[in-house]
């Protein structure tokens, strides 16, 4: 027997495979009106057969040069490649390109063997165009259906097969191609690999979801999974519908995956600088009632500072002044007594204007009393400086008592109106308003 040296391994692997004892295999497998070969798991060919050559119209020479894929129209190379790494064992649809460009209706089944200590997949093509003619529009559907989701962008369609005996392992019969725009298709390999990937949080409630799709037969969860950088998650909407299938009493899951992590960023900033709006709002409107204190009281002051103006020129000025009128004045001292008058009316009869309602029910000698007492002057001064009597300043105080509301209480009068001087007070028709 010659020697073969291994360091060539698909020389080495034919070797194996073809001078071995197995002599009713190697004649079946060179005469079967099947196209079959044998191809390395990367699907490079290593052997066919000649009814393989003489329906793609290749040399067997010319096969060893290429891949399974390669004999493959481009809308079914994805599921070809997906399938060969993943070691699918049932039959499938695939369309085949001959070397003159021709195309036809092909099923495809494979198998992974142990030569030695290397694994080869067995591939069989069956060409279905003469005995399946009749279902060509169908074939042709599917051809479609397949092109749009294999060229599906920013989602991910996928069908899924579930088996009773494990659960938690649900096999993949297919996946667009647009998963790679999420996630590294190095690091996920089967389902567990997908679960690895998601935020660990997040798994238990996608296998939760995914057992309780088995009574509900829908399935609608929001998770996250690591990016394809590894330093960040995206957020991923997965919904899926379970397909319960008659023929062979399996159950499928049919569904999509929409990347939604920019409308979850933008929600989250939305969401962040609504926070920060209501925030400075609440700033602004406390900031606002601090100013309308500040701009109350400063109205208070201006107002109270008036009052006293107004009422000290009138109780402790204008009585003085009329005194000195009846008094003996020449000319000169009459003309300035005058003008003083004048003057001090110009100053305070604008003040006095604002003021009108504040006193509105208060006479000059009922001010001049009030404020006489407030400056803590005894009635019989008040009566000694107005030059009245104790009887008729007791009527004024009276008076005074009860346009204020405060007849009939024990309230001291001295104290009732220094109090007036801190807060505006509204007392109707009763008294003063400041």
């Amino acid at each position: 027997m010659t020697t073969i040296s291994k360091t060539n391994p698909r020389e080495f692997l034919l070797c194996e495979s073809f001078q071995g004892d197995d002599v009713f295999f190697r004649e079946f497998f060179d005469y079967s009106r099947t196209g079959s070969a044998v191809i390395l798991p990367d699907g490079r060919f290593i052997k066919v057969n000649p009814a393989l050559c003489g329906m793609l119209g290749y040399p067997e020479k010319k096969f060893l040069d290429l891949r399974l894929e390669n004999i493959i129209a481009p809308e079914y190379k994805f599921l070809v490649r997906e399938n060969i790494l993943s070691g699918h064992e049932e039959p499938y649809h695939a369309v085949a390109e001959k070397k003159d460009g021709t195309r036809f209706h092909v099923m495809i089944q494979g198998k992974m063997i142990r030569i030695g200590d290397n694994q080869v997949r067995v591939a069989v093509l069956r060409d279905i165009k003469a005995q399946e003619a009749d279902k060509a529009p169908l074939w042709e559907s599917e051809c479609h259906l397949r092109s749009l989701m294999e060229s599906a962008s920013n989602f991910v369609l996928f069908r899924l097969c579930h088996r009773p005996d494990t659960p938690y392992r649900p096999r993949r019969i297919f996946i667009s191609p647009s998963i790679s725009e999420i996630v590294d298709l190095t690091q996920v390999f089967d389902f567990q690999s997908w679960l690895k990937m998601l935020r660990p949080d997040d798994r238990g409630l996608l296998l939760a979801a995914g057992l309780k799709m088995l009574d509900t037969r829908r399935l609608d969860e929001t998770v996250r999974i690591r990016d394809r950088s590894g330093n960040g998650w995206r957020w991923l909407h997965i919904i899926s519908v379970a397909v319960p299938d008659e023929t062979d009493n399996r159950l499928y899951f049919n569904g999509i995956i929409l990347d939604i992590t920019r409308e979850v960023e933008a929600t989250s900033a939305l969401k962040a600088r609504e926070k920060e709006l209501k925030e400075k709002t609440a700033s602004l409107s406390e900031v606002n009632t601090a100013l309308e204190v500040l701009l109350r009281k400063r109205e208070a002051d201006r107002m109270e500072l008036e009052e006293k103006i107004v009422t000290n020129a009138k109780s402790l000025i204008l009585p003085y002044l009329e005194k000195l009128r009846a008094s003996r004045l020449d000319d000169r001292q009459r003309v300035y007594l005058n003008l003083v008058e004048s003057n001090l009316n110009e100053i305070i009869s604008p003040l006095s204007r604002r003021m009108s309602s504040h006193f509105l029910n208060f006479t000059p000698m009922e001010i001049q009393v009030a404020s006489l007492v407030k400056a803590g002057k005894s009635t019989k001064e008040i009566a000694l400086i107005l030059g009245g009597s104790i009887r008729t300043i007791e009527a004024v105080r009276y008076t005074i008592r009860r346009k204020l509301g405060i007849k009939n209480k024990s309230a001291n009068l001295r104290s009732y109106l220094l109090s007036l001087d801190g807060a505006d007070t509204d007392y109707g028709g009763n008294g003063w308003m400041r």
